[in-house]
């Protein structure tokens, strides 16, 4: 179709390959300012994405007071010793209702029945601790609740502690503090804390603790 003598698809010869090359340039080649602002948007989010896993928290951020307790891990254990102090508590008191039926054997029935039942309450401080038991570390020392199976040691009287990730395998203990008011150490059972709670409870008690106290 003409308009006017003229083919309105048609651009004027003379600036057929002007428009052409400007039509190219402007599609296939962005500039490069463009791509270093979106390669700096990539780097960005693929560093904050990698930041809480890989990277170490700055000084000013790191964690001065943490708490972990120790049912996370030990409430299976927990639920076996309840089982098993309710089971010698049933079984005592059982024996020793039933002295009455068996005079002949009165004595021996009685030992039995007493024996079992201080047996199910001696596991009731386990129990205690692996429902409630918890480590508490900060500024002012390391402290195991409850506190009548636990432990309480300021700094100022820890002469050294010691952390060991070994998952319970061929330690005793996974945290031991020795403290100036006592001849024996403060010690915390292996398994009692997972590998990433031991990581976390070392990183504060380095912070919160003079350096040198810190076994080797």
């Amino acid at each position: 179709m003409l308009m006017n003598g003229r083919d309105p698809f048609r651009f004027p010869r003379g600036n057929r390959r002007s428009r052409a090359t400007a039509f190219s340039t402007s599609f296939w080649n962005p500039s490069m300012s463009d791509f270093n602002n979106n390669t700096a948007s990539l780097t960005s989010s693929i560093s904050s994405l990698a930041g809480d896993s890989l990277v170490e928290p700055q000084e000013a951020e790191r964690e001065t007071d943490l708490c972990f307790g120790f049912a996370r891990q030990r409430w299976q254990n927990g639920i076996l010793l309840t089982l098993q102090a309710a089971a010698m508590f049933g079984a005592g008191a059982f024996l020793i209702s039933e002295i009455p039926a068996t005079p002949s054997l009165k004595v021996q029935m009685a030992i039995l029945g007493g024996l079992l039942i201080v047996g199910g309450l001696a596991m009731l401080p386990k129990i205690v601790v692996d429902f409630f038991g918890a480590i508490r570390v900060d500024q002012t020392g390391i402290h195991m609740v409850p506190s009548v199976v636990g432990f309480s040691a300021p700094w100022s009287i820890v002469e050294k502690w010691e952390v060991r990730d070994c998952n319970g395998v061929t330690a005793s203990h996974s945290i031991r503090v020795w403290a100036s008011d006592t001849n024996r150490s403060h010690t915390v059972p292996a398994g009692f804390l997972s590998h990433h709670d031991l990581h976390r409870l070392r990183r504060v008690m380095v912070a919160s603790s003079p350096s040198e106290k810190a076994s080797a």
